[in-house]
């Protein structure tokens, strides 16, 4: 994801955390955080409870 988004815009993350335990991996534009789940820590923090308002973009691969 990291390496599409600085192919498309040429931006690179501010900050990024997960990468260890690869179980919850987030990716800080400042302007868009990118949330990367697996299956069962996306259920138990359940982030689309929190962001309800907000225009989700779900990608399966």
């Amino acid at each position: 994801m990291e390496e599409e988004v600085k192919n498309n815009t040429d931006e690179t993350p501010y900050k990024h955390e997960g990468f260890t335990a690869q179980q919850w991996i987030l990716v800080d534009y400042v302007n868009v955080v990118v949330h990367v789940f697996i299956p069962e820590t996306r259920k138990f923090y359940g982030l689309e409870e929190m962001w309800s308002d907000a225009e989700r973009m779900e990608h399966i691969g």
